[in-house]
C-alpha cells in the first residue's frame, strides 16, 4: 500500500527506495512465503509504475518534469540508454502528434497553421 501510494502522489524516488529495500530483504529471506508474497506485490506495482511514468511521457510535461522521468526510468535499469532515448522520443512524438493534429487547419489559412504549427513546436 505504501509503495501504491507514492506512485498515487508521484513520489517516484520513493517508491525506487522501497522497491530497493524490499529486493534487499528478498534476497537474504526468500525462503519465507511472505517475503516472497510482498516481493511479488511490489514487483507488479513497479510495472504499473513504469506504465504509469511512460504514458506521462505522452501528456504534456515541463522540460523539469521530463528530466525527471527520464532520470527515474534510467535509475529503474530496465532499459538501455539507447532504448531510453528511442522510447523517449516516441512518446514525445506521440504527444506532439496530438497537439498538431489539433491544430490543423480548419479555415484553410495556411499562414494561421504554420503560426500554430511553429508555436507548438517552439513551446514543446
Amino acid at each position: 500500500q505504501l509503495l501504491e501510494t507514492c506512485l498515487r502522489n508521484e513520489m517516484y524516488h520513493e517508491a525506487l527506495l522501497l522497491h530497493d529495500h524490499v529486493k534487499l530483504l528478498a534476497e537474504a529471506n526468500m525462503h519465507i512465503p511472505l517475503v516472497v508474497m510482498i516481493t511479488e506485490e511490489v514487483e507488479a506495482t513497479m510495472k504499473q509504475l513504469l506504465t504509469q511514468i511512460l504514458n506521462k511521457l505522452s501528456s504534456d510535461l515541463s522540460l523539469a518534469v521530463c528530466m525527471k522521468v527520464v532520470a527515474f526510468l534510467s535509475r529503474l535499469k530496465i532499459m538501455t540508454e539507447k532504448e531510453l532515448r528511442v522510447v523517449f522520443l516516441q512518446k514525445r512524438y506521440q504527444y506532439l502528434q496530438s497537439i498538431l493534429a489539433d491544430a490543423a487547419p480548419h479555415t484553410g489559412n495556411p499562414s494561421s497553421y504554420m503560426s500554430k504549427v511553429t508555436s507548438v513546436i517552439k513551446i514543446h
